[in-house]
């Protein structure tokens, strides 16, 4: 019975130690080595200052850059600590016959037709599932192409570039990612 006991314990031990321990710490020394960008979260730089993850949506409110897709919670962030900012998640859980959640698509189409022309693309109109989308069609792109031309000052086919610079390709469809797009647009707004 005690050579049983001593047994469990030891491999018990061995396992926590292999699984717990060695396995999550070659796994990370792996990933910093091969994939370094994104182990640290795809992180955008603007110098040395991070202005944003690739992977996580922002609001952006400046008619001279991409607008994102709508948030559920507003891109909410916890701020846990003066280092420590964490993003908050969720989706809406109104129902397509839900009166606010009309209301409030009703609210976004006349924002968004203050300064684009045309019927509004519904991923501009609509949140995620996890409300934090870094990413809108290329033709949501394409739909707000003419105001940022106008407010940017840049040449439209500057701007074009940029888009296709940062679309995604996702089966049938092309996301564009808005902060790396942004991102550019600012850069080139600086140099002009």
């Amino acid at each position: 019975m005690l050579r049983i006991l001593k047994t469990s314990l030891i491999t018990s031990l061995l396992l926590m130690i292999i699984c717990g321990l060695l396995y999550p710490l070659t796994v990370t020394v792996i990933a910093n080595i091969v994939f370094p960008h994104q182990s640290e979260g795809s992180l955008i730089h603007n110098d040395k200052d991070v202005i944003g993850s690739k992977h996580i949506g922002q609001t952006f409110t400046s008619n001279a850059y991409l607008h994102s897709r709508v948030s559920a919670v507003n891109y909410n962030v916890n701020v846990s600590s003066e280092k420590t900012i964490t993003p908050v998640s969720g989706g809406s859980n109104m129902s397509n016959k839900n009166p606010e959640l009309e209301k409030r698509i009703n609210t976004s189409i006349q924002e968004i037709e203050k300064e684009n022309n045309g019927k509004v693309p519904v991923d501009l109109i609509t949140a995620s599932g996890s409300g934090l989308d870094p990413n809108i069609t290329l033709d949501a792109a394409k739909y707000q192409l003419n105001r940022i031309v106008k407010h940017s000052k840049l040449d439209k086919e500057e701007v074009i570039k940029i888009f296709n610079k940062h679309t995604y390709k996702n089966n049938d469809y092309a996301f564009v990612n808005v902060l790396e797009v942004n991102y550019d647009i600012y850069k080139k707004m600086k140099n002009s």
